[in-house]
């Protein structure tokens, strides 16, 4: 049995064919994170800003509903991948000690985006897009390894660690 809301869709079916576009989606994503470090093992610090940038992609489709049209609405479901690495050098001082944190934290947050775009066609060849895009984080994950290094009363130790978080560690 065909609904009623389909029926009249059916009538249309070959003009609307030619007014709806969809297809196959993917790409490059360019990242900045930007976040600050918190003080390691309960300690004061003065470390830097993150600031770092990274590359990674989306795949998905879109549907497009004037694909000849000077201008047209444009809907995209993506799962997005956005990876990102920070370097750092920095060190703690406490009453006693004084530590030094070299290493590196990579940063993966994975999403599934919903963007509606307008979509303006200035010729044949080009068109420009812009609008709003909903997303949801779908996981989160980081990897920090790093070495410490600390001197106490004139010996100096080191230690090598790796630490891993998730999105299940975010209360």
């Amino acid at each position: 049995m065909v609904s009623a809301a389909v029926f009249p869709l059916l009538l249309l079916g070959t003009g609307i064919r030619a007014q709806v576009a969809a297809g196959p989606k993917a790409g490059v994503n360019f990242n900045t994170l930007r976040a600050r470090y918190s003080a390691p093992l309960g300690g004061s610090k003065v470390a830097p800003d993150v600031k770092a940038s990274g590359v990674g992609y989306h795949l998905g489709f879109f549907v497009n509903t004037g694909p000849e049209a000077s201008a047209a609405m444009r809907i995209e479901l993506l799962y997005s991948d956005r990876s990102t690495a920070d370097v750092y050098d920095f060190t703690t001082v406490g009453s006693s000690t004084t530590r030094r944190y070299q290493g590196q934290v990579d940063y993966t947050m994975r999403y599934l985006e919903l963007p509606v775009l307008l979509t303006v066609r200035t010729s044949k060849e080009l068109s420009f897009h812009g609008g709003a895009a909903a997303a949801l984080l779908i996981s989160a994950r980081s990897v920090d390894e790093g070495t410490e290094t600390w001197t106490e009363t004139g010996t100096t130790y080191s230690n090598v660690y790796t630490h891993k978080g998730t999105d299940k560690d975010v209360s």
